[in-house]
């Protein structure tokens, strides 16, 4: 009975507060007007594939080895001069490219796109920060007191869609305009906020 009580208080966590759903601060590089009007966003689910391997009598599961990430979801404020919507209106533009090849052309070169994104950062590598079709993003995590806690690093994301704007003179009371936009990325990773610098809590990579 002794062993059981203080095995129950050697398993009590460091730290007894919950996540706050409003304790968070998010940016992705080359958006920074949607960035200051960010209403919420979600850290996408986390899959891992499994394979079956048979056998005569019942088909076991063994762990896959390729993780796959949810879709990335950014409601915003869209601002009177819509110029949130318009910095993701170009991005996808730029991919898709529906009237030239050119328009692909400028997104992908290095030196293009300042309109879009302004100037960039000094890039992480060749395709990412702001060089290429891609950006990288960061969700800030705030603890109870306020304080950036840990930070989630989102590498290589790109939009898939932005939602519909609705006008309505219908609102009797002015609810002012949200969109959402999707995206895709390669991986996010974890780090925790220290005062010495943030440290990965993902896996190591030895080499």
């Amino acid at each position: 009975m002794i062993n059981s009580t203080m095995s129950a208080i050697n398993n009590q966590p460091t730290n007894p507060q919950f996540l706050s759903p409003v304790g968070f601060n998010f940016s992705i590089r080359k958006l920074p007007n949607v960035n200051y009007f960010a209403q919420s966003i979600n850290l996408p689910g986390v899959q891992l594939g499994e394979t079956i391997f048979p056998t005569p009598f019942i088909n076991i599961p063994v762990a896959g080895d390729h993780m796959s990430f949810g879709d990335m979801a950014i409601t915003f404020k869209i601002d009177e001069n819509m110029e949130n919507y318009i910095e993701l209106f170009n991005w996808i533009q730029y991919l898709g490219y529906p009237e030239s090849f050119n328009q692909s052309k400028e997104i992908y070169d290095k030196n293009g796109l300042d309109s879009l994104s302004g100037l960039r950062n000094v890039q992480r590598t060749q395709r990412s920060l702001g060089a290429g079709g891609v950006s990288d993003a960061t969700l800030t995590v705030l603890n109870s007191a306020s304080v950036p806690n840990m930070s989630i690093e989102i590498e290589d994301a790109f939009p898939l869609s932005i939602s519909d704007i609705q006008f309505d003179v219908r609102t009797p009371d002015i609810d002012y305009i949200e969109a959402t936009a999707t995206f895709k990325f390669k991986l996010f990773k974890i780090y925790k906020v220290s005062n010495t610098g943030n440290s990965n809590t993902s896996v190591r990579i030895a080499g």
